[in-house]
């Protein structure tokens, strides 16, 4: 399961992803991604945070590596007034 929070990010993950092998939450705000594996009664045994610029792989696809900057807009940086 993949859940894009682009706002407030301080719901309860394990009840949402409560019995899922993997729950992922794309948080925008803090450009990170949260992993959590290994479901069990009382929530996820493995949880894990990476940075946007950070590789990650799937439960279901090992073998398959994602940035997760890949994911995540870019920063928009302002642009510079001329004086």
């Amino acid at each position: 399961m993949l859940e894009i929070a682009d706002r407030g990010v301080n719901c309860d993950r394990d009840a949402k992803g409560n019995g899922i092998q993997q729950y992922c939450r794309l948080n925008l705000q803090g450009r990170e991604w949260e992993d959590s594996r290994e479901p069990s009664p009382t929530g996820y045994r493995r949880k894990q945070t990476y940075a946007a610029d950070e590789r990650f792989t799937l439960a279901a696809f090992p073998k398959i590596s994602i940035k997760g900057s890949d994911l995540v807009p870019p920063v928009k940086i302002p642009a510079r007034r001329n004086k």
